[in-house]
């Protein structure tokens, strides 16, 4: 899975190049069935404002399960401040790809 992200990362770090709206979509949709395992959710409930009071799973102990599922599922590292912002889609979407386009995936 290191190579892909590291294909993925090389993509995102090319000079004036956006995400690929294919790439920035499969990053999505990943992210979305991560949530959706952790939290027993459908994936298709989690829009951008999907958060901590809709899904009834969502305890302090399972954020830590999503984190953990997301950094290896992305082959990524959040830090704690990352971490305690993390608690709608939209923010981990940001999060996500802030890491992605990061060296390494790590600061």
């Amino acid at each position: 899975m290191a190579v892909r992200n590291n294909r993925v990362r090389a993509y995102i770090l090319q000079p004036e190049v956006d995400m690929h709206p294919d790439v920035e979509s499969r990053v999505e949709n990943r992210i979305r069935e991560v949530m959706a395992q952790v939290l027993e959710v459908e994936p298709a409930a989690i829009g951008a404002n999907f958060g901590r009071d809709d899904a009834a799973l969502w305890s302090s102990l399972n954020h830590l399960r999503l984190i953990t599922a997301l950094e290896e599922s992305f082959d990524i590292r959040f830090d704690m401040r990352e971490v305690a912002r993390m608690e709608r889609f939209e923010s981990i979407q940001q999060a996500v790809a802030e890491r992605l386009s990061a060296p390494c995936g790590r600061e």
